[in-house]
């Protein structure tokens, strides 16, 4: 029985262990998918933020062409140039020619350093796709006080009469944005997350509690089939195969079996008298006290009525059977029940 149990158990453990890691599957999964999510949405963010911001700065600053080809900017350009960096999103910018060097440098005043040092070498960075009218847009987590917490990157090209010209790379802080998302996507989630645990976990529990409950009946079942429902004890069946293998153990081992058969007298009476409950109550402490006595190796079953039988194994014969049969006359006339 105790096999059967760990068994059984043992099934619903690797049942309850997929159910859960499905769920687990499902949540990592839509974690990576909304971190997927917010990090495309915050790159059309700044495509767009771009865009708008290098239309509405060329229409400004006409001569940027000119800045591009090697001229010095005019006071008034000179301005909107610097005073660009004070526009949304946007953090620092350089404006670079086609072939990746640095034409203009926005200047922040809290960080003169990261001017100097991107002053000092051309970019490398620029791709065909940006040189031939695409965008190209990274985003990045600051790992230093040069760039906000969470920034993205965007090459935007510049046209004169639809040829590329020039480049803008733009630095965009989207630190705030970026919190948003996270948030929005946080309660997203943990809304997916209760669902799945709704569709999934609760039907799956239902099913595992009417599962064990199928097999708490079987195992009911099997009891009910091997031992008698008043007393717990062995029935005629299971006392049939206990001793049909003790009898072949005992012929391997040269060893005896001896069958002890209890019958309790005027227990009739007992029924007549008091009631029946007296008299099932009357079994089951005698069978009680039966199954006190006697060894674990041995067995205490009942034929039916007021009948027991004692199976005693692995005892020399006939010493064994007499003092066992001595103490159970003792233990029962202690108790002052009837026998012979």
């Amino acid at each position: 029985m105790r096999y059967w149990a760990l068994r059984l158990f043992s099934i619903d453990g690797r049942r309850i262990l997929l159910l859960a890691s499905v769920v687990l599957l499902l949540a990592f999964g839509g974690v990576q998918l909304s971190q997927l999510v917010s990090a495309n949405m915050l790159r059309t963010d700044a495509q767009s933020t771009v865009s708008a911001w290098a239309g509405s700065l060329a229409e400004s600053a006409d001569d940027i062409p000119a800045i591009i080809a090697g001229a010095a900017p005019s006071t008034r350009t000179d301005h909107l140039l610097k005073d660009a960096t004070q526009v949304g999103d946007i953090y620092r910018y350089k404006i670079l020619d086609r072939s990746g060097h640095t034409v203009y440098l926005s200047e922040r005043a809290s960080y003169p350093s990261v001017a100097r040092a991107a002053a000092d070498s051309p970019s490398k960075r620029i791709s065909e796709r940006v040189l031939s009218g695409g965008i190209l847009t990274h985003t990045g987590v600051g790992n230093s006080s040069d760039n906000p917490p969470y920034f993205s990157e965007c090459y935007f090209p510049l046209k004169q009469n639809g040829a590329v010209i020039g480049v803008l790379d733009v630095y965009l802080d989207q630190t705030a944005d970026h919190a948003l998302y996270e948030r929005s996507f946080l309660f997203t989630e943990s809304i997916i997350a209760i669902a799945v645990l709704l569709a999934g976990g609760i039907p799956g529990f239902m099913v595992y509690r009417k599962m064990q409950d199928h097999r708490r009946a079987q195992a009911e079942a099997l009891f009910l089939a091997e031992h008698d429902s008043l007393t717990g004890l062995a029935n005629r069946k299971m006392l049939a195969e206990t001793a049909t293998s003790a009898l072949a153990w005992s012929r391997r081992n040269n060893s005896y079996v001896a069958a002890l058969v209890i019958d309790l007298d005027r227990f009739k009476e007992i029924n007549d008298t008091f009631g029946h409950s007296v008299g099932d109550e009357s079994l089951k402490i005698v069978a009680a006290r039966l199954k006190s006595a006697v060894r674990a190796e041995d067995m205490v079953a009942r034929l039916g009525g007021d009948e027991f039988v004692v199976l005693q194994v692995g005892m020399n014969q006939p010493d064994g059977a007499t003092y066992l049969a001595t103490r159970l006359l003792k233990l029962l006339a202690e108790h002052g029940t009837d026998r012979h």
